[in-house]
């Protein structure tokens, strides 16, 4: 019944909101499908100003920003959805995979300083964001934290991470490291960045909150009701 009347509020929520509603282009990995969950209570109150068309890359990354033939081929969906988007707002989360896994497989597989990996995923990402706000209204939104524990290896992204020896306090640090970087570098550029870091670490372990933990222990992303209501008290006050 509970389910029932929140799709009837989520289908009401879209007919009343969407004709007026400023669209939104949302660029990143995957934790950016969140974008495309919202409850209905969010979509009629929270932001019912915006409507967000997603373009979600599972595993892209900000060190393969400059890379068109990437894996992923991160950059050139990214592109696509640029050139048909009409609006003027940009959301962009990138550095999950980078800060979580990539930078450190670099460096202990490919004998590449961790240092070395992380300023080149920084760089490219400061590229791809000075390059944006030439045409768009630029917020950045900070990295999501390591949720996958130092003995987890369930899972197909656990799995493949756990070629990695480096503890989830460690990938932790490094994310806030990267989030803060990014945050500075906005704030050079008068562009606003969007900060969830505080309210998603625990301060008693320095690791991310046990309530934003995906109760499928399968799966490495946020836990969706959760993390949409972050979002959404974070997006209602953006200007």
């Amino acid at each position: 019944m509970v389910i029932e009347i929140s799709r009837v509020v989520r289908k009401i929520a879209k007919i009343i909101k969407y004709p007026f509603a400023e669209e939104v282009l949302v660029l990143g990995d995957s934790h950016t499908e969140a974008f495309n969950a919202f409850g209905g209570l969010d979509l009629l109150f929270s932001i019912a100003k915006y409507r967000f068309t997603v373009c979600s890359v599972g595993g892209a990354t900000a060190s393969g920003l400059k890379n068109l033939n990437s894996k992923t081929k991160a950059l050139r969906k990214f592109q696509n959805a640029i050139q048909r988007y009409k609006g003027k707002k940009v959301f962009i989360m990138l550095g999950e995979v980078d800060t979580g896994f990539a930078i450190w497989l670099k460096s202990q597989t490919q004998n590449i300083p961790v240092e070395e990996s992380y300023q080149k995923a920084l760089d490219n990402y400061f590229d791809f964001v000075v390059d944006l706000s030439k045409k768009f209204s630029v917020y950045v939104f900070s990295t999501p934290l390591p949720t996958i524990s130092d003995d987890q290896s369930a899972g197909e992204i656990a799995f493949k991470r756990s070629a990695i020896n480096i503890s989830q306090r460690e990938r932790t640090n490094l994310t806030i490291r990267f989030n803060n970087d990014l945050e500075s570098f906005c704030k050079k550029l008068g562009l606003q960045f969007v900060s969830l870091d505080e309210d998603s670490i625990n301060p008693q372990t320095g690791i991310v909150r046990d309530e934003l933990i995906n109760k499928n222990p399968l799966d490495h992303h946020y836990d969706l009701k959760t993390y949409c209501k972050l979002l959404a008290l974070k997006i209602s006050t953006l200007t």
